[in-house]
């Protein structure tokens, strides 16, 4: 349907965390990192949806809807799919490719197995997807690039020519071109969109590590670690299959315009698809076909087409193979990683058990510890190297303090950005405080305006009390609030302003101050008790001190008369009747009519009481008003000042209204200025990010730092106990094993370190005794004449100057070391010709233990533990005068480099060899080839032991240590003559004196008689001239003066009657 709705749903949450944490925490990182958990899968969203509108058997639906899985999400646009490529890919190979830069390749191999693992043997599942175990790469998905060429051809075609696969390609090679032109440094971003990146990535980083690993085994150059050496780069070989062939160029391309590569069609990377050409100029076209197929030929051309500019070859890629390749070539020629041909021991050099078992208990990996000891001798001497590793040692010393620092700074930061966040959460609480604070100062100034309201009710009713007209008092009534911004600048004329609004002077009434009677004490007059003057007006005084006291004594006096008459109207009545002229009356007087008359008297008392209390009354009510009004004058007065002091505070509280609110949006202010300081504290350089990638960095370097002044102390180490071989300092390990503490992360590290060299150093210096030094010249004519035979034939030899050599001119010593080698070669040269001769070192040995085994001096076959033996790689010189020279242009008397063959044992065997092709010089003039060699020994060995020694050796019949060489040509010219002219055998007389003269008082026997001629570049033996039931005959004892005769054939080999030739006669013998 044309109005189908399309829907998408994915997940936009992670499914399985609770699984793979239960994983991690049951089986560690194998079971969380396992394909097995990366496979899960689990249709959850189609079994509960339910749409309202379904499709109708048989019709379409309105909409289309697409859900996803509930799985381990991969996909490019998927929510979870970064974090699941971090988790089961980054994290794994960034782990192993740390490792491997550490030098810990097994450890990385294991990680490695985690994506990548080529050793998986899982016939089950076809190749490649065996080896991938992440499962991005086992799950190919429409759009996923090819090879380059590949991808280069699809975008080089036009749309029209393009599938529909390869359209999805195309779509995504733009993402990919866009995202590579847009963000070009940023190689994952690029890389997202082309798992095949990743692939080669990882399987790069396996194959590095492979090789990185079998060249630390294969440095360690012993036959075990090599062997090993040699699996891990066949490993590598097979992973990296045949190498790539290459196609030579049969010409150079035609040229191509950019008009011309613009009309072919350039694709997103500039490239164009060009018609192949012919190079065959009479196949232009193609047979016919069978009958009905057409009678004319097919034009070749046009049939194919190709890119225009070629895909450059990955150099890197290719190294590999070149790496692989020359490691096993050098394998599998006997050479040393450097090239150098050598021969190995048999076995390894034996381990301290002592050293394995430190090393373990500093948590040092053994291998580590191993490979340390079987380390390469280094080439310059022990001070050097001591001097360099204390070097070194200060830089980690050095880097030790910059970490400190950088973690002290990186805490610094942390805590400046915690202060400036609690700072910020402070001042935000202040500023809710001060927010209040501003709202109460209002709130406060709307209680001084209901303040003021009260105030001026009261100053209202006094002042009305007082008559004042209600018109005038009410203009005081009406105040409003008035808030106007106050700053420095305006604050004089807003004060101003807010004084004439709310603090306007009201008139006082006044009063003239009431008359007082000082005078008045109610204490005498009255009976009052008082603390001192009443300070009473005039009415209250005449009240108080006047009218109340005569009342008192009115009452008191009526009282009196009271009772008086009262007692006297007991009296009996007497009565008198005066009648003078008959008109009269009754008259009586008594008790009763005296009772009467107190009473009056008592009444007027009474009332003249009262009339004072009158007058008193009248005072005090007087007094009262004139109080009262006073009071009135007082309250209307406080009420005036009330008002106007509440101006006064008016004025103040809007004052602190703009002080709160100032502090408020200062406190805001601060705020926004804190917010800045953190903002400017996390964006600035040298923020917490940059002081742990700081720390990180340093950390990093401290770490390698340390390595490299640890692996420079230990070959010090190896320095000093190779020159000093002393058993004080053999049995001493100075460079110990825990001088890094992970959980500090190394610091001290450098310092601990400092000491043990420092240890080293005078230890060295302390037992750096002065030996024995002598020089002793071998001539290899006296010592193997065979050799020098061969070297005047062939132009090389081989030869050993035994330890005899060196019992016989100075016997009792041992510990016998090369301390300079210098070769002389006696020849006949033309002018300005070198004597490019070079001397090889193949193995030598040390006596390094003076006792006697089994009461014999001599070395015992096999395994001997007095003698150290120094086999490996060639150590050699070339010479260029052969007059004593010791292969060097120019040797500074005091060279930081050991000699050549310097330390080695004078008990050696070399290699003389001269070119062999061109040859500069006739070799056959050779008359000798001497060995001037300075050593050192030490005394110790018993002189007896040695003399019995050799007299053992040379009286042996079946040795052949003692030889005497003759030229016939030379040594017996007259007998050669004779020879030569005449047709009898060559008759020579050899005489004993021309035997080394420690055999002079020897007797002197005869063992064999060698006869050796030189034919072009060949040493050709000829027939012994004397029978082997012939030669006891010759036996016979040669005394001091004595000779013999022998007599030579001629023969067609050596022994020809030819001038040019040159025999030579070599006689071997014994001593007594």
């Amino acid at each position: 349907m044309a109005d189908t709705k399309s829907f998408v749903f994915q997940n936009h949450f992670h499914p399985y965390v609770g699984m793979l944490v239960e994983r991690l925490n049951q089986q560690s990182v194998d079971g969380l990192l396992d394909l097995a958990v990366q496979q899960v899968s689990e249709p959850f969203f189609d079994r509960s949806y339910d749409p309202n509108d379904p499709a109708a058997p048989g019709e379409d639906a309105s909409f289309k809807v697409t859900s996803f899985p509930k799985n381990i999400d991969v996909g490019e646009a998927g929510p979870y799919s970064v974090y699941n490529w971090e988790l089961f890919f980054h994290a794994p190979v960034t782990i192993a490719v740390h490792l491997s830069k550490n030098q810990r390749f097994a450890e990385a191999q294991r990680w490695f197995h985690h994506v990548f693992d080529p050793t998986n043997t899982d016939s089950t599942t076809p190749v490649p997807d065996r080896f991938w175990k992440f499962v991005r790469f086992r799950d190919p998905r429409p759009g996923d690039m090819p090879r380059v060429d590949e991808l280069v051809a699809v975008l080089s075609r036009p749309p029209s020519e393009l599938g529909p696969e390869e359209r999805i390609l195309l779509a995504s090679a733009a993402l990919s071109y866009e995202a590579l032109r847009r963000e070009p440094f940023r190689p994952h971003r690029v890389a997202r969109t082309r798992v095949v990146a990743y692939q080669y990535y990882v399987v790069m980083k396996y194959l590095e590590n492979l090789i990185a690993w079998g060249d630390s085994l294969f440095r360690l150059d012993t036959a075990e670690s090599i062997n090993e050496a040699t699996q891990l780069y066949v490993l590598a070989g097979n992973i990296l299959g045949p190498r790539p062939a290459e196609v030579p160029r049969h010409r150079s391309a035609p040229r191509m315009s950019y008009r011309r590569l613009k009309d072919a069609g350039l694709g997103a990377f500039g490239n164009a698809l060009v018609e192949l050409e012919n190079l065959l100029p009479f196949a232009q076209t193609t047979a016919p076909g069978a009958a009905g197929a057409g009678t004319g030929g097919t034009a070749l051309l046009g049939i194919g087409r190709s890119l225009y500019f070629c895909v450059p070859r990955n150099d890197q890629l290719v190294g590999y193979w070149d790496a692989v390749a020359d490691r096993l070539f050098k394998i599998r020629n006997c050479q040393d990683i450097t090239g150098a041909v050598r021969r190995l021991s048999l076995f390894a050099p034996a381990l301290d058990p002592g050293l394995m078992s430190r090393a373990t208990a500093a948590g040092i990996d053994i291998a580590g510890a191993v490979a340390g000891t079987r380390a390469p001798a280094s080439p310059v001497r022990a001070a050097l190297l001591i001097q360099k590793a204390l070097e070194i040692t200060a830089e980690v010393r050095s880097a030790g303090a910059a970490l400190l620092s950088a973690m002290d700074r990186r805490d610094g930061e942390e805590l400046a950005r915690l202060r400036q966040g609690h700072e910020i959460g402070m001042a935000r609480l202040a500023r809710d405080v001060r927010f209040l604070g501003w709202k109460e100062a209002e709130a406060n100034t709307e209680a001084l305006l209901r303040a003021r309201a009260i105030s001026f009710a009261r100053y209202r009713h006094f002042q009305l009390l007082l008559g004042r007209p209600e018109s005038e008092v009410d203009k005081l009534r009406e105040v409003g609030l008035t808030r106007v911004p106050v700053t420095e600048e305006n604050f004089s004329e807003v004060h101003q302003q807010l004084v004439g609004r709310y603090a306007t002077a009201i008139a006082q009434e006044s009063r003239p101050a009431p008359r007082l009677a000082r005078d008045g004490d109610p204490r005498v007059q009255a009976g009052a008790q008082s603390q001192g003057s009443l300070d009473l007006i005039a009415n209250e005084f005449a009240e108080l001190n006047i009218h109340m006291p005569a009342a008192r004594d009115k009452q008191r006096e009526a009282t009196d008369i009271d009772i008086m008459y009262g007692v006297l109207g007991m009296l009996p009545n007497m009565g008198i009747d005066i009648e003078p002229f008959g008109l009269g009356g009754h008259v009586e007087f008594g008790g009763p009519l005296l009772s009467a008359v107190g009473r009056t008297l008592a009444s007027a008392t009474r009332g003249a009481a009262e009339q004072d209390v009158y007058e008193g009354g009248r005072a005090a009510k007087i007094a009262g008003y004139q109080r009262r009004d006073l009071d009135f004058v007082q309250q209307s007065n406080q009420a005036a000042l009330e008002l106007m002091q509440n101006g006064r505070q008016l004025i103040a509280a809007l004052v602190h209204e703009q002080v709160a609110r100032r502090d408020h949006d200062a406190a805001g202010e601060q705020i926004k200025r804190a917010q800045e300081v953190d903002a400017y504290l996390a964006s600035k350089d040298t923020n917490t990010e940059l002081y742990t990638w700081l720390r990180g960095e340093v950390a990093r370097s401290f770490a390698e730092r340390y390595r490299m002044a640890v692996d420079v102390a230990r070959a010090a180490e190896q320095a000093v106990k190779r020159e000093l071989m002393r058993p004080e300092i053999d049995d001493t390990t100075f460079i110990g094993f825990s001088h890094w503490d992970t959980g500090r992360r190394g610091l001290q590290a450098g310092e601990r370190l400092h000491h043990d060299l420092t240890r080293l150093q005078m230890a060295y210096l302390e037992n750096n005794r002065r030996e024995f030094e002598l020089t002793t010249h071998v001539s290899l004519r006296m010592l193997d004449p065979l050799a020098l035979l061969e070297l005047r034939s062939r132009g090389s030899c081989q030869f050993s100057v035994p330890e005899w050599l060196y019992d016989l001119e100075a016997p009792g010593h041992y510990f016998r070391r090369v301390r300079t080698v210098a070769l002389s070669l006696p020849a006949v040269t033309g002018p300005y010709t070198s004597v490019a001769a070079t001397l090889s070192l193949r193995r030598s040995s040390v006596r390094r233990d003076p006792g006697l085994l089994d009461n014999r001096y001599t070395r015992m076959p096999g395994e001997d533990p007095r003698f150290l033996d120094y086999p490996g790689a060639l150590e050699s010189v070339v010479t260029s005068t052969a007059v004593r020279d010791a292969g060097l242009v120019d040797a500074a008397p005091r060279d930081d480099r050991y000699l050549p063959f310097e330390g080695a044992g004078a008990v050696s065997e070399w290699t003389l060899s001269l070119p062999a092709d061109l040859r500069t010089f006739d070799y056959t003039t050779i008359s000798d080839a001497v060995l001037h060699i300075g050593y050192t020994a030490r005394p110790g060995v018993r002189a007896d032991a040695v003399a019995a020694d050799l007299r053992e050796r040379f009286a042996a019949a079946t040795q052949r240590t003692l030889a005497r060489s003759f030229s016939l040509r030379h040594d017996f010219p007259t007998a050669w003559a004779a020879f030569l002219a005449g047709g009898d055998d060559l008759s020579l007389r050899i005489e004993k004196g021309w035997f080394p003269y420690f055999t002079q008082s020897a007797t002197l026997t005869l063992s064999a008689v060698e006869l050796y001629g030189i034919t072009g570049d060949d040493l050709v033996r000829g027939p012994s001239p004397l029978a082997a039931d012939a030669l006891p005959a010759l036996d016979a004892e040669l005394s001091a003066e004595g000779a013999f005769t022998l007599a030579v054939p001629a023969d067609d080999a050596v022994l020809r009657r030819d001038r040019t030739a040159d025999p030579y006669l070599i006689v071997r013998y014994t001593i007594r």
